[in-house]
């Protein structure tokens, strides 16, 4: 996810670090000739619920329901890390309050829509892990809109959310599309130690998470 420590226009191939393999990343510059898996098979861009910024982190207080639902809340968790690396199904399955699944049983003010040109993921962007329309996840001892987690595409549709894919085109991705195993790591099968590359690693998440990856090995398509 975002990281501000990081070189402005680092080149992607010298990069290991796992997030940095999508599309576009905070400070991180691919060209067209970057996308080996396929214009076709690569998500560029998704829609995502944004809130309305009112009310407050409390669940119960004015606007929460609005600002804090599954679909456009952020929930914020110290929980999500199994060890250096988050699980998506821990998030699936702890930030939906269990007395109403449409809600967050927690939230962050973390304004999904808002600070667009600073590229916060928290705000911004979305992960090709959990499937559209997921609960979104921030790691609680990182601090809101700066952390790291796990973040969801999102709409008010029923049953999914348009995508644009690197060739230009939109198609409707259903919620029911393949995900994979869920409670294994953000990362790929090939994940990096901190100086192997892990750009080129296919996605540990099915279908989702390889149109997410434009260099990943897997030409998958929707």
């Amino acid at each position: 996810m975002w990281n501000a420590t990081e070189w402005h226009g680092y080149p992607a191939p010298n990069n290991p670090r796992v997030y940095t393999r999508g599309m576009f990343t905070k400070q991180h510059i691919k060209d067209m000739g970057f996308i080996t898996d396929g214009t076709s098979n690569t998500i560029a861009f998704s829609e995502r619920c944004a809130t309305t910024q009112t009310g407050s982190a409390s669940i119960g207080a004015i606007g929460a329901v609005s600002d804090y639902s599954v679909r456009s809340g952020t929930w914020l968790s110290g929980t999500i890390y199994v060890g250096s690396s988050p699980r998506p199904a821990v998030c699936l399955n702890n930030a939906p309050s269990a007395d109403d699944r449409t809600i967050l049983s927690s939230a962050t003010p973390c304004w999904s829509g808002q600070l667009f040109g600073d590229g916060r993921s928290g705000n911004d962007l979305f992960h090709t892990a959990l499937p559209p329309n997921s609960p979104s996840c921030l790691y609680g001892n990182s601090g809101g809109g700066n952390g790291w987690g796990v973040i969801s595409a999102s709409s008010y549709h029923t049953g999914g959310v348009n995508g644009v894919f690197m060739d230009g085109s939109v198609r409707f991705i259903p919620d029911s599309i393949g995900t994979g195993n869920l409670n294994d790591p953000q990362g790929g099968t090939h994940e990096g130690t901190g100086t192997a590359p892990v750009q080129s690693a296919g996605s540990n998440y099915g279908v989702w998470g390889a149109l997410g990856t434009p260099q990943g090995g897997e030409s998958t398509s929707l």
